[in-house]
């Protein structure tokens, strides 16, 4: 039944009936496989934008003025690629900043998988700052993004960057997860492999670290114009 899903999601699990139909019939519990003439939908663009490095400037200047844990959140998406739902969900705990990286357990995971999200020296000293008085126990991000022993409202995430964006005149396909697309892309243009940038961003395949990188480029004509090799 895909009333209801979304591109995606309905694609993922017609995959999946396909590929148990397939071993069921090469088991011989089935004689044919009802899913494999069934069409697979068209998933829909991404409605995020890439943050280009000026407008990051702006978000990091505006967030050092007002809340320092916010920018905290936005550099986790950013650089640790650690998905704000999962952000909401990470405790005190999880923190291993010794060794500069979080460790992001199977629950709290979006793909149920654990990893360890690496951390940079400069992220690692926001946490310390952060965390110094607060528990192991304590969620990362409660009331006014402070540890505490109650989740932060999730919607406060989205309300405040919406807030934020308004007050920068920022477009709304800027979003707080276009951070994360943003960190993903930049990590490839600067030269990281993409083994390694799909393992940090929590991807099953290549593909999926391509895709997600793949949005629209501010300045790309622009770029292409005046960087491009000459025939």
């Amino acid at each position: 039944n895909e009333k209801g899903l979304s591109g995606r999601s309905y694609n993922n699990r017609l995959k999946q009936a396909r590929a148990f139909f397939s071993w069921a019939v090469e088991k011989c519990y089935t004689k044919e496989n009802p899913f494999a003439t069934m069409k697979i939908k068209r998933e829909e663009a991404k409605k995020r934008i890439l943050i280009p490095h000026d407008v990051r400037k702006k978000i990091f200047k505006y967030w050092s003025e007002r809340n320092e844990n916010y920018l905290v959140l936005c550099e986790l998406v950013f650089t640790a690629l650690i998905r704000p739902k999962e952000c909401w969900r990470l405790h005190v705990s999880d923190l291993v900043l010794a060794d500069r990286y979080i460790e992001v357990s199977e629950d709290d995971s979006k793909t149920h998988y654990r990893r360890s999200a690496s951390l940079t020296p400069e992220l690692v000293s926001r946490l310390e700052r952060m965390t110094r008085h607060a528990k192991p126990s304590d969620y990362l991000f409660s009331t006014g993004y402070k540890p505490g022993k109650s989740h932060i409202v999730y919607s406060r995430f989205r309300k405040d960057w919406q807030d934020m964006r308004d007050t920068l005149g920022l477009p709304d396909e800027m979003q707080l997860y276009s951070l994360r697309d943003t960190g993903i892309h930049e990590m490839l243009k600067s030269g990281i492999d993409p083994l390694t940038v799909m393992q940090h961003a929590d991807h099953h395949d290549l593909s999926m670290t391509t895709r997600y990188s793949n949005h629209v480029v501010p300045h790309l004509v622009e770029t292409i114009s005046t960087r491009a090799p000459r025939f």
